[in-house]
């Protein structure tokens, strides 16, 4: 089995023992609205490429063995307008080093991207709208293909100075967001 869609399964609040899907590349927990965590057996996955979460607004925790994702290119932790009670994000997500977009939107308790989103050197697309970090850490410089930046909604108040350095950034939307 290459795709495995675990979507709208509301009685779902934690994802099943995953090792025995050694093939999968596709995992999709989209709305799931009682999901609150994903099994430590996620790290079996090495070869997943895709991970969506949308949202799953309950979930309360990222784990660590998300780092052990090698093959890992699109992870998308949307949360739309239901806000998730996430309030970090785990450093092993700069062991993710083939991964290309990366979505965090909704999440108005995560108040800080670890520094070790620097190793992300892969990363094409950045969304971080509608989350509660007031300034992006310094070593988002260090992500030198990425072309796509939104910050829209987010509670961004500075930003660090070589962000207008980069020569590959493309589209940097931004604006204030509203409450």
């Amino acid at each position: 089995m290459k795709v495995l869609n675990l979507s709208i399964c509301c009685c779902l609040k934690e994802t099943p023992d995953l090792s025995a899907y050694l093939f999968l590349e596709i995992l999709i927990l989209s709305w799931c609205r009682n999901l609150l965590r994903i099994d430590r057996s996620i790290s079996c996955l090495k070869r997943l490429k895709q991970l969506e979460l949308y949202g799953c607004r309950r979930l309360q925790v990222l784990p660590k063995e998300l780092g052990a994702l090698e093959a890992l290119t699109e992870m998308f932790l949307d949360f739309g307008q239901f806000p998730a009670s996430i309030s970090q994000v785990p450093s092993s997500i700069g062991a993710l080093v083939n991964l290309e977009r990366l979505a965090i939107c909704g999440a108005p308790y995560l108040t800080k991207l670890p520094d070790s989103i620097k190793m992300l050197k892969c990363l094409v697309e950045l969304d971080v709208s509608d989350i509660g970090i007031a300034e992006l850490p310094n070593t988002i410089i260090n992500l030198k293909s990425l072309k796509a930046l939104n910050v829209s909604a987010s509670c961004i108040q500075s930003y660090p100075r070589q962000l207008g350095c980069w020569r590959n950034l493309k589209r940097f939307m931004e604006c204030v967001a509203i409450g």
